[in-house]
């Protein structure tokens, strides 16, 4: 089955590849779905899991198209899958039930012939025949093998969001990933991002090494992709990614302990962009670190753990939080002395821009704007 799944997206991958290079356009879910659910292949399967390959192919292109949108000129369209591996399909609500502790039961009796019954191993925190609201049943192949993982999705109730007064500000930054200052006791703290910058330092010059080695095109231009790079590129995430939820995580559990029931960060959209909206450039080396800055995973992990547990998760302007003193209110660019140093031109007051910037976040969010808050005197 995962096999023909795999037939059926690269059919469809065709499709749209196609229509782009004849007309300009491509065909969107529902288009596709009502040419290509009467063909053989989507005969095969059932309707549910037909409409969730099509969207997952809706979904890579809808990505696709918001790089080139923004510029990213060297975005590529979603590439055709390996047709001797199966692809991850997914079961709805309707296609399944649960029947005991460790027992689901698939409705695959239209295509196969007869009901396959998937047990579940493990310590589970929830008994599966205790979940009220299933959504979706998952099934993974790991790169290609046999070996199977079966991904349940259900709903479970958000906590209710209840201020009570105790904020916490963030402002998020490249070479220190967060900077966070709470009104419960006046602290700061900053994660630093050195081990983030040295993975993709690492992989990046690993990857530039194996890119020169490769054929040039017909045009003369080094190619730059090649199943060691793609392998090279997925395994720089996966460790990135670890890093950015060890943060979050450790930013929640201090939330946690200290009451705090709203957090709030810096609004990044369009930092990569000019005031006319076009790519900002800013030199090599600085280019190269705004585009692999991870803020938006940061703030999406931050966002959903922070909900888990009943913690709100605001966004304010950023502007000016780096350069106004939160002693006294002065505003001046010169205060910003360098990278990492802030002297208040006015009082004297010395503290790391970034933690500033945290603070006039918070106060940001209390106040409406800047100009409104009170000063005050961050513990050093």
């Amino acid at each position: 089955m995962g096999k023909v799944v795999t037939a059926l997206y690269n059919q469809a991958n065709y499709e749209r590849r196609e229509a782009w290079r004849e007309t300009g356009k491509i065909p969107n879910y529902y288009q596709q779905y009502y040419a290509l659910r009467d063909q053989e292949l989507a005969m095969l399967l059932p309707s549910h899991t037909v409409q969730q390959t099509l969207k997952t192919l809706e979904h890579n292109y809808r990505s696709w198209y918001a790089l080139r949108k923004n510029g990213d000129k060297t975005a590529r369209t979603p590439g055709f899958r390996k047709p001797k591996y199966p692809s991850t399909f997914s079961f709805t609500n309707y296609q399944f039930k649960i029947i005991d502790n460790n027992k689901i039961r698939l409705s695959t009796k239209n295509f196969l012939g007869k009901n396959i019954e998937v047990k579940v191993k493990g310590n589970l925190e929830t008994p599966i025949s205790r979940i009220e609201k299933p959504q979706i049943l998952t099934i993974v192949f790991r790169n290609g093998k046999k070996i199977i993982t079966a991904n349940l999705t259900y709903k479970i109730p958000d906590p209710e969001e209840v201020e009570n007064g105790k904020i916490m500000g963030i402002d998020l930054g490249i070479k220190n990933i967060a900077k966070t200052y709470g009104t419960v006791d006046g602290e700061f703290r900053i994660y630093k991002g050195g081990k983030i910058l040295s993975i993709q330092y690492y992989f990046n010059k690993q990857i530039q090494k194996l890119q020169k080695k490769l054929p040039k095109k017909e045009d003369g231009k080094t190619q730059q992709y090649s199943k060691t790079i793609v392998k090279f590129h997925k395994k720089k995430a996966r460790q990135i990614k670890h890093q950015l939820h060890c943060i979050a995580n450790d930013i929640v559990k201090t939330c946690e302990e200290k009451g705090i029931k709203t957090v709030v960060v810096g609004d990044l959209k369009n930092i990569r962009k000019d005031k006319n909206g076009k790519g900002r450039n800013l030199g090599r080396k600085i280019n190269q670190k705004l585009h692999s800055w991870s803020y938006c995973t940061l703030a999406s992990l931050l966002e959903y753990k922070l909900k888990r547990v009943g913690i709100g998760l605001k966004k304010v302007s950023e502007k000016y939080t780096s350069r106004t003193c939160p002693v006294c209110g002065d505003r001046k660019k010169k205060n910003r002395v360098k990278r990492g140093s802030f002297r208040c031109s006015n009082c004297g007051y010395k503290n790391h821009p970034d933690v500033v910037g945290a603070v006039n976040i918070l106060k940001t969010y209390q106040y409406g704007v800047l100009e409104n808050a009170p000063n005050c005197n961050p513990r050093v």
